[in-house]
């Protein structure tokens, strides 16, 4: 399994196995809208926040920060 490590910029596309994922889905690599966190989500349903975010966005509403 070979894995690209060059540093990835918003919006590029890749596989998840040449992201170190199990499997062949595609990952947008995203930013976070409330804190900005890097992350890969799967590209057909991306959302907006990372996890923690979404997680608070839903408990306390969309003013949490």
């Amino acid at each position: 399994m070979q894995v690209n490590n060059t540093e990835p910029f918003i919006g590029e596309i890749r596989n998840g196995i040449s992201i170190g994922k199990d499997n062949k889905t595609l990952f947008i690599y995203l930013k976070c809208i409330d804190c900005d966190t890097m992350r890969w989500a799967p590209r057909y349903n991306p959302g907006k926040r990372c996890k923690t975010c979404h997680i608070k966005y839903f408990k306390y509403g969309r003013f949490f920060v």
